[in-house]
Parts: C-alpha cells; sequence; structure tokens
C-alpha cells in the first residue's frame, strides 16, 4: 500500500492495482474485503489475480469459492478475477484444483459455472 500510494502521488500513470490472491482462502471473507476496500481507496480498480483455493475438502472448498468469489464480483472496485489455474493435479499447489482433466468439476467449479451463467 505504501509503495502503491507513493507512485500514484508522485502522478506515475498507473492504471490498476493487482491483489495476489493464493492465500486469501485462509483468510476471512470479510478480511479480504477490508484489505480491498484499502486499496481502492486509492482510487484505482483493483484486480484479484492467481486465486486459488487449496483445500482438499470438497465441501470446504465450495464454501470458501462462494463466498469469496461473489465478494469480489460484486465488489464495485474489482473489475476482474484472475484464477491460477484450475485442472486438478496440474496446479502449483496442492487441492486447487477445481476441474479434472477429464472434465469432471469438483463443486466449487460447479458452483462457478452455475454462478456465472455458464453451466
Amino acid at each position: 500500500m505504501r509503495i502503491a500510494k507513493a507512485v500514484i502521488d508522485a502522478g506515475a500513470p498507473v492504471d490498476a492495482l493487482g491483489a495476489q490472491a493464493h492465500d486469501a482462502y485462509k483468510i476471512s471473507t470479510p478480511t479480504v474485503k477490508s484489505y480491498i476496500d484499502k486499496m481502492a481507496a486509492l482510487g484505482k480498480p483493483v484486480y484479484i489475480t492467481e486465486y486459488d483455493i487449496g483445500i482438499a475438502d470438497d465441501n470446504q472448498q465450495k464454501r470458501v469459492m462462494e463466498e469469496q468469489f461473489t465478494m469480489f464480483w460484486n465488489h464495485p472496485s474489482v473489475p476482474g478475477i484472475t484464477l491460477w489455474g484450475y485442472i486438478v493435479g496440474t496446479t502449483w499447489r496442492d487441492n486447487t484444483g477445481i476441474q479434472h482433466s477429464n472434465g469432471n468439476m469438483r463443486p466449487a467449479m460447479q458452483w462457478l459455472m452455475e454462478f456465472l451463467g455458464r453451466n
């Protein structure tokens, strides 16, 4: 935040900010939202980047996806969300995949596709 504020205050051409979200699933959704709100207070859009949820339990992973993705999607300062890999067994961290290579979806991906109207 200090660096971003200093760069913006210096008049640098900053179009947006990025919030790397690899470990956001370890933090409560209200706390994650408060971080986004603080970034948004700098007056720039906040892109959620590298979002993944490293949880083996399908129901827990889906619950986190529902809570956090819905919050990101509805946040007025978040114009985009980038997932960091999604095929089970091919991501950089264990349990972050949300779809198997044969096309079968874990519940988090099923929910996401329904939420986005792509089912």
